[in-house]
């Protein structure tokens, strides 16, 4: 009934999400067997309903089948850009729950994600991908950019809940070398994210770290070293606030990948985009460096390029800032002697060849060198060396990252000479700006000028999200961009041959289209890079600048606090002032006083003597009281002795008195005990002639029963005659007792002889007492003992009556 509810419910979407949130409730069971039957109602993935069916549903939902609805509601979902935004949001955390699930093929799930957005989604990286994206209509083209953001969106929210297993994917794809600059603009904008912080330590322990330091070691593609310095530049700063013991443990991998980019060579090419082999005319750097063979022990897949055509070398300044603001003196160090110092670290060359053959110590140092030039002093190169810098213990961990990036910018000439001139001219600091030779960092050819302002409008608009009204650019545009591409003058000089070799490349050809395109991709991708690294320091800019305003705010607050301390010095010294006044008068208050006390001392040491006489005659008398008190002691001493030994005399009597009084209670206990034996003996005779008819097999125990009755008929004249001598015993001892109260009249009227006669006396009874108690000891227990055998008996008796008959 529930199901058929539902049914009609999706199909004709007239009930509210509330009432079928109700029916599932009342129906849970139900509602799980039916979910892999509705499969065929929700292929509707434009249908609002459907969507917030599924997401109000959604802790009734098991995760297999949100696995099973991916492909056919989902996943077409996210790629509608009509789709409101609510809508969307519904989508989003659907995959996001499935993806979050614990169950069996939720790796896979998770793998699969990640392929859709490495394979499936835009590549700016992929020719193919740029060209087909050149012919799609703007639909399509809004549906693949809204597929990758999802895609993005999703990933990054999971990377928020399970970073573990975030980043173990994408060091498992990270292997893959066409894959390394999708990953690298991932982690980009990951590591940005607020919940990166906690998972730093981890982060930085993890097998990717490593991977990502090999691919700026290793890779020969200038746009993934490019991005790898981008993520560096985010993470070295991080790593040394919450991470700083892995920081140190990678600074020789740091040291030798900042000495490669030093040393990037610019790479050309030729028509053939296949050939490995440059053209013979085409000039490089003045030095040709030979391609370096990696190990084979290391299996680490090398990308050579990522676009087909001459590109620029990463920039190493901002990643040599960084390094020169973390650890000034140990790069000053590997500076001097880079093969030595990365020999001495233990770092092991990753190419066939050893370091010195890898490294150009003169290059390094001669374009290191035009880079220092352009920083200033590091203040802690005087405090420390490379030893303390290393031993250091977390130096940094009091920092906030915003504090290190801003301070590690202003180490750059260019930043501190940008600060100095925005420094407003009234203003009461007194910074002078460094006459240093500008550097000339520009090329010598026209480049095109085009405005900032359109760049910050057009990029802003972009990231806004927002609808926008894209124009179709002219025929022409592709050509006027082109030549703007040849961003190295040793480009522009070199001829391109066409397919016969003899003439230059038409610019409406499809190879320089291509070429064209690649560039176009390489600058969008790069430009795109550095704006979110732009970005990411003017928030980290704007975070120090918070944290400067609230030290200057609490400078003023301690300046006040300054003001009001030295008002209350001023007012502190008049008061010492007028008590140096007052000291005075008291010291000549004081003079008089003390010839006061000289009389008065004098008055004292007369009565002192007075005192002392009067002390020796109460010495004599407390002499003479406590001789008598000494006499009166003894007395008391011997007659405490005897009212002692009278004392103990008593209680023996009551001793023995309570001994007799508890073997009476326990006789009387026997004869109650009796009594019920009687009564169970009296039943169960009752119960034994109720069935005569098998007196055959118990003639034998009854007459052992009768043998019983009358050795208990004995044992009970016995117990009468035992209660006799009790009582008997009882009388004796009230008659000794008068008789103790005689002696003790006599003892008073007739002195201490006649006492001691009667007292041998009493010894002499009370002997003869303690042996009749003995005997009504051992006649007692021998009872008792009786008594048992008789109970143990009549409970062997009762058994096996009780076990032929089935009777208790």
């Amino acid at each position: 009934m529930a199901l058929d509810i539902l049914r009609e419910a999706l199909e004709t979407q007239d009930r509210s999400i509330a009432d079928i949130v109700s029916i599932v409730e009342d129906n849970k069971e139900e509602w799980l067997q039916a979910v892999p039957d509705l499969e065929s109602l929700l292929l509707d993935h434009t249908s609002l309903y459907h969507l917030e069916f599924l997401h109000v549903l959604l802790p009734h939902i098991p995760p297999l089948s949100l696995l099973s609805w991916f492909d056919l509601l989902l996943r077409p979902s996210l790629k509608e850009p009509r789709l409101p935004h609510s809508s969307l949001t519904h989508a989003r955390e659907l995959v996001l729950a499935a993806a979050l699930s614990e169950i069996d093929r939720i790796d896979e799930f998770r793998r699969r994600l990640f392929d859709l957005y490495l394979l499936d989604a835009f590549n700016e990286t992929s020719e193919y991908d740029a060209l087909e994206w050149a012919e799609l209509d703007e639909e399509e083209q809004r549906r693949r950019h809204y597929w990758k953001a999802n895609l993005q969106y999703i990933l990054l929210q999971f990377a928020a809940a399970k970073p573990s297993n975030f980043v173990d994917h994408v060091h498992r794809h990270f292997q893959d070398a066409s894959s390394r600059v999708q990953l690298l603009s991932l982690l980009n904008v990951y590591v940005v994210t607020p919940g990166f912080i906690t998972f730093t330590e981890e982060f930085a322990s993890h097998p990717l770290v490593s991977s990502i330091l090999s691919s700026l070691l290793l890779d020969n593609s200038s746009t993934v070293c490019t991005l790898g310095l981008t993520l560096l530049g985010k993470l070295l700063p991080i790593f040394a606030v919450h991470a700083p013991a892995d920081l140190k443990r990678v600074l020789p991998q740091l040291l030798a990948i900042l000495g490669r980019i030093i040393c990037w060579k610019r790479r050309t090419y030729s028509d053939d985009l296949l050939s490995s082999e440059p053209p013979i005319d085409a000039v490089s750097d003045a030095r040709p460096t030979p391609l370096l063979q990696l190990r084979s022990d290391l299996g680490w897949q090398r990308l050579d390029s990522t676009f087909q055509y001459q590109s620029s070398p990463p920039p190493p300044r901002p990643f040599f800032t960084v390094l020169y603001y973390l650890f000034p003196c140990n790069l000053l160090r590997w500076l001097r002697s880079p093969v030595d110092h990365l020999e001495r670290c233990g770092m092991e060359s990753p190419y066939t060849v050893s370091w010195s053959e890898a490294l150009d110590e003169p290059d390094i140092r001669q374009r290191a060198q035009v880079i220092l030039q352009a920083h200033i002093c590091h203040p802690l190169i005087i405090q420390r060396d490379a030893a303390t810098e290393l031993a250091a213990p977390d130096f940094f961990r009091t920092y906030d990252v915003s504090r290190i990036v801003t301070e590690a910018a202003m180490l750059d000439i260019r930043t501190a000479a940008q600060a100095v001139r925005e420094i407003p001219e009234d203003s009461s600091m007194s910074i002078s700006p460094w006459n240093v030779p500008a550097l000339d960092e520009t090329r010598s050819y026209d480049a095109p000028v085009i405005s900032l302002e359109d760049m910050v409008r057009t990029s802003i608009l972009l990231k806004s999200g927002i609808d926008l009204q894209i124009g179709r650019p002219s025929a022409t545009w592709i050509d006027s961009v082109a030549p703007s591409l040849n961003v190295s003058p040793v480009r522009s000089e070199i001829p391109l041959p066409s397919e016969d070799g003899g003439e230059s490349r038409s610019p409406g050809s499809p190879s320089h289209l291509a070429q064209v395109i690649s560039g176009l991709q390489r600058e969008a991708l790069l430009l795109r890079n550095e704006l979110n690294f732009e970005l990411w320091l003017a928030r980290e800019n704007t975070k120090n600048l918070g944290r400067l305003y609230r030290e200057q705010n609490a400078n003023q607050v301690a300046d006040v606090e300054r003001l009001g301390l030295y008002t209350k010095l001023r007012k502190y010294r008049a008061q010492v002032m007028e008590l140096e006044r007052e000291l005075v008068d008291q010291r000549q208050n004081y003079s008089t006083s003390k010839d006061q006390y000289a009389d008065w001392n004098a008055q004292l040491q007369k009565k002192l003597r007075e005192y002392r006489e009067e002390k020796k005659t109460w010495i004599s008398e407390a002499a003479m009281l406590r001789t008598a008190e000494k006499d009166a002691k003894l007395q008391f001493v011997a007659q405490a002795k005897l009212l002692t030994a009278a004392n103990s005399e008593v209680s023996q009597l009551q001793t023995y008195k309570k001994e007799n009084q508890h073997k009476i209670d326990r006789l009387h206990d026997y004869e109650r005990e009796l009594e019920q034996y009687k009564e169970d003996t009296q039943t169960w005779s009752n119960d034994f002639e109720t069935f005569k008819t098998r007196a055959r097999d118990i003639d034998t125990m009854s007459k052992q029963y009768k043998q019983m009755e009358i050795r208990l008929h004995s044992y009970e004249q016995s117990s009468e005659e035992l209660q006799t001598t009790i009582r008997q015993q009882q009388s004796q001892n009230l008659n000794l007792q008068n008789e103790i109260k005689k002696i003790r009249e006599q003892t008073r009227q007739n002195g201490r002889n006649e006492f001691a006669q009667e007292l041998s006396k009493f010894a002499i009874e009370k002997h003869q007492l303690e042996e009749s108690l003995r005997k009504q000891r051992e006649m007692n227990t021998e009872l008792g003992e009786e008594v048992e055998e008789l109970r143990s008996m009549i409970q062997y008796l009762k058994s096996q009556t009780s076990g032929r008959n089935g009777l208790i």
